[in-house]
């Protein structure tokens, strides 16, 4: 497919006026390369973004997460597969991204957390089968859940189906030697308590909601969070971050522009 995509934020810049603001940082790499990264959602076309986020060191792949954060919403016009091309194996990237546009089938969401989100796949397998659960179950579909993904994620999963079985009456917990006793634990807690049922509305389900169990998950929480605000350079002249002598990298990264 093409990867000539120009994906039009508020202020677009381009990356030629970007590597102009961040020239007087060449000698310093590591500053050099955090300003490129703060001008990479303002960047409309994605191969120079690409080519631009290449230059930045050790900021790269945050570079490359940054464009992608502020083009994830589907109507933002750029292919779910580009967005995963420029991610580049970055497993919070790839976890935003897909948690953010997921697929419609729980299956090919589950494969999707398997195949790309590596240490946040219970948490992407939870999200998918979170989904799931709001839609209208029956004892098969459960029955084929627990089967094709409860066996090999049981303590991520078994929270929903159990809802299911306890809340609803639907189903049963199956005979699986790992996930039966988990499930069958919650179910009858469930049935104990039916003040603990998840409500069945349909949820946005972005990252940052709420997780089951508690806590929030977000991808790349311990670091700083690239794109987070979208934040857009002015629209008239690129301006490189104010930059403080001798101020640490972590400390710049943390403080922003």
């Amino acid at each position: 497919m093409p990867t000539h995509v120009v994906a039009h934020a508020k202020n677009d810049v381009t990356a030629d006026a970007a590597r102009s603001a961040c020239s007087r940082y060449t000698e310093l790499p590591d500053i050099h390369g955090y300003c490129l990264f703060k001008f990479a959602p303002a960047i409309g076309d994605a191969d120079e973004a690409r080519a631009m986020c290449a230059e930045a060191g050790t900021w790269a792949s945050q570079c490359r997460h940054a464009w992608v954060s502020a083009r994830q919403r589907p109507d933002s016009g750029v292919p779910t597969e580009l967005l995963l091309a420029m991610c580049a194996g970055n497993e919070d990237c790839n976890f935003e991204l897909i948690d953010f546009r997921p697929s419609s089938d729980v299956y090919t969401q589950v494969a999707r957390c398997e195949e790309l989100t590596e240490d946040y796949e219970g948490d992407c397998v939870s999200h998918a089968v979170q989904r799931w659960y709001f839609e209208e179950q029956t004892a098969e579909s459960l029955a084929e859940l627990i089967e094709r993904v409860g066996v090999k994620h049981p303590a991520k999963i078994s929270h929903w189906v159990a809802a299911i079985i306890g809340c609803q009456g639907i189903g049963d917990c199956g005979v699986d030697p790992d996930f039966g006793p988990i499930c069958r634990h919650k179910s009858k807690r469930f049935q104990e308590m039916p003040e603990a049922c998840p409500a069945r509305g349909l949820k946005k389900m972005n990252l940052g909601v709420p997780r089951p169990g508690g806590g929030i998950h977000q991808p790349g929480g311990k670091n700083h969070q690239p794109g987070g605000k979208n934040h857009q350079p002015g629209a008239n002249s690129p301006q490189p971050p104010e930059l403080s002598p001798g101020e640490a990298p972590a400390q710049r990264a943390k403080r922003g522009w």
